[in-house]
């Protein structure tokens, strides 16, 4: 089974990688174009928790945003533990 990532998870790695991007200066728009999307609505929707980054657009960001490799393995491993104990929590 694949863990998917709960909403508190979605939301806490959307807020994360936005303010690295804010941080940075960079639009919305110009992450969207350096994936290959035409419109910024699939960032905006990935920073309010709505989707998640997929794993093949993951370098391009962190590259872009300036997160260490190390940083982004970090969030990402919160962001299962937050997953999983959404899970079990609901599980009670």
């Amino acid at each position: 089974m694949l863990l998917s990532f709960s909403t508190q998870a979605r939301l806490f790695l959307g807020k994360h990688f936005k303010k690295h991007r804010e941080s940075n200066s960079i639009t919305q728009s110009q992450v969207a174009s350096s994936l290959g999307y035409g419109s910024p609505q699939f960032v905006s929707n990935f920073e309010r928790g709505i989707c998640v980054l997929p794993f093949k657009d993951i370098h391009t960001v962190i590259k872009s945003y300036k997160i260490s490799k190390e940083e982004t393995l970090r969030l990402y491993l919160e962001a299962t533990e937050i997953s999983l104990n959404d899970y079990l929590s609901s599980s009670d």
